[in-house]
């Protein structure tokens, strides 16, 4: 009898074991699983790969000083452009990799970046985020530009007849020659300090636009060897690219002999303007001129800027399409009096860049009118260009890592949702440009 009780009570004890162990698998089973670990964010890993970022946060970041700008004292309209300027800004330090080049672009329907590694665009992106760098006082942008421009720098070359002059290693039919020396001497100009060693590296950049410039003060676009070449920028922006250059380093390097080149290249940049008006014409010419009659005060330099500012006004739409509501702000692509393109894109953005610089001229000279003008033009434009900027409430449909990818870049307008660096080159270069020059306020 007493053995029939003490089996029975082992047995109860070991069904009730079974019963908790089991409890406690389903338990186990219904928990969810572990949050993944973090990933390092968008910068510190290349682009390409899809891994996860840091959360996207509701504004961007502060300046890199805190307490010295208070950004709600701004206007709501200076406040907008802060902010999209600094969302601007980031995207594009994002973009940069870690060996200094930046993602070409990024197609957000297919999560992959786009093809391309444009040499001239790469120059570009790196004189932008210079810009936005030297304006929020951001010491990582810094760097990367820096190193940006440092991996380009790579391939270049001296003249083996002329160790004074440097420039691109490829023929022009690769990498135009004369348009990737005037990008990075711009760029060198934007850092906030840059080294003597590439100051005078850009100084050697400098010499050989110099060599390229023709009796009649234009600029030979090609090699002799590559003459037939056709490049559709060529015409339009690099002898502008190549002025500005000049006369942008004449700050940190100054030498009579680069506003020479801009006074003996004035008649031919005229005449090249009445005899085929664009719009990208104007765009680094404008830069260029401005610059170069706040340095010399000639008054031909103004009216010329003048000139091509008030024939760019006219390309903006100005009054709300009931048919296009959305291309309030942007600006058509003109030739002379023939339309290219109606449609206005990201692009538009070099029409924004001009007008900052027309606004320099018209405060030097006190013109009131004009300057009132331009402003309410440019504002407009960068209103537009706000339109195609990726911002957190865009893109809440996609999850948390996947929207880094996309805040703060420019896509090519409203029907072209890819983002490319140029497009927020230009756009950035525009917002920074219209807070230093047109509404003067410095963090």
């Amino acid at each position: 009898m007493r053995t029939r009780i003490a089996l029975f009570a082992g047995l109860l004890v070991l069904g009730l074991a079974t019963f908790a162990l089991r409890a406690r698998n389903r338990a186990q089973a219904q928990e969810p699983p572990p949050a993944p670990r973090p990933m390092p964010p968008v910068g510190g890993a290349p682009v390409a790969l899809p891994s996860p970022a840091l959360p996207v946060p509701a504004t961007p970041a502060s300046p890199a000083k805190p307490g010295t700008f208070d950004i709600q004292k701004l206007a709501p309209l200076h406040r907008q452009m802060y902010l999209s300027a600094q969302r601007g800004g980031l995207w594009l330090s994002r973009m940069n990799e870690v060996k200094g080049r930046f993602v070409h672009g990024w197609l957000p329907a297919l999560n992959a970046p786009m093809e391309g590694q444009h040499a001239l665009r790469q120059a570009g992106a790196a004189l932008a985020l210079a810009s936005s760098a030297r304006y929020f006082h951001d010491e990582d942008q810094t760097a990367r530009a820096t190193q940006t421009i440092l991996s380009l720098m790579q391939d270049t070359e001296t003249d083996p007849a002329n160790p004074q002059l440097r420039h691109g290693s490829m023929p022009s039919t690769v990498i135009n020659r004369l348009s990737a020396a005037a990008l990075l001497v711009v760029a060198i100009h934007e850092l906030t300090a840059p080294t003597r060693e590439l100051l005078d590296q850009g100084e050697q950049l400098c010499n050989y636009l110099r060599s390229q410039q023709r009796a009649d003060g234009s600029f030979a676009l090609f090699e002799k060897a590559t003459a037939g070449a056709v490049d559709p920028d060529a015409e339009n922006q690099y002898a502008g690219q190549a002025l500005y250059a000049l006369v942008h380093s004449h700050r940190l390097r100054p030498q009579p002999w680069k506003l020479d080149c801009l006074r003996k290249a004035f008649p031919a940049a005229r005449k090249q303007w009445e005899t085929k008006k664009s719009r990208d014409f104007v765009c680094w010419q404008s830069a260029a001129w401005t610059e170069a009659f706040l340095l010399t005060k000639e008054k031909t330099y103004a009216a010329f800027v003048l000139e091509m500012n008030d024939w760019l006004c006219e390309l903006q739409y100005k009054q709300i399409d009931p048919l296009h509501p959305r291309w309030f702000g942007g600006f058509m692509d003109k030739v002379n009096d023939k339309i290219v393109d109606p449609v206005p894109t990201a692009h538009g953005a070099v029409c924004a860049e001009s007008l900052a610089q027309a606004c320099r001229v018209t405060r030097e000279l006190g013109d009131l009118q004009r300057h009132e003008h331009y402003t309410a033009t440019l504002e407009r434009g960068l209103q537009f260009l706000c339109t195609l900027q990726y911002l957190p409430a865009d893109t809440m449909h996609f999850t948390d890592w996947y929207r880094a990818r996309l805040v703060g870049g420019f896509h090519g307008s409203h029907s072209d949702g890819n983002l490319r660096i140029d497009y927020t080159q230009h756009a950035l270069c525009a917002l920074v440009q219209y807070l230093t020059h047109v509404v003067r306020c410095c963090p």
